[in-house]
């Protein structure tokens, strides 16, 4: 990491430590927080858009949707407008993917359920019509099935 100053250099590199130290914990928006304003010499450092775009993607499927609001909040407070909008665009992409995969599993979900229905639908229709081969009785057949009388006459 390029960072002119030793001093500065000493800060940035702590202060990226103490993001990851702190990865794994519940509550990684203080620790976001507690690296703010060291924010824009991070992202000056060789590698630390890149850096910070990383940790910013792990911490946001880390911490709840009220959380993310306020670290956008915090991060455009503090981070250059060019740099902030990147980061931004960094947010919504995610949030985009999380709302694809969340469509993507409701949309599986509900694929089950209809599959499971039409395939139940389709068993009382075969055993009616088996029913029916054997000579049973329509009204029975209609209440073992569930199916309509008028329905379980047309399949004759």
């Amino acid at each position: 990491m390029k960072v002119a100053s030793p001093v500065l250099r000493g800060r940035v590199f702590c202060k990226e430590n103490l993001l990851l130290e702190h990865i794994h914990e519940r509550d990684l928006l203080n620790k976001w927080y507690e690296v703010q304003a060291m924010l824009p010499e991070i992202i000056k450092a060789t590698m630390g858009y890149d850096y910070l775009e990383m940790l910013l993607c792990y911490t946001l499927t880390k911490i709840e949707q009220n959380d993310k609001i306020k670290l956008e909040k915090m991060l455009t407070s503090v981070l250059d407008k060019e740099t902030g909008e990147k980061i931004m665009g960094s947010l919504a992409h995610h949030w985009q993917q999380q709302g694809k995969e969340l469509g993507i599993l409701e949309g599986i979900q509900i694929g089950k359920t209809e599959g499971i229905q039409i395939g139940e639908a389709k068993g009382k229709i075969e055993i009616a019509k088996k029913m029916l081969a054997q000579g049973c009785d329509i009204s029975l057949i209609a209440t073992v099935t569930g199916l309509d009388v008028s329905y379980i006459r047309s399949l004759k």
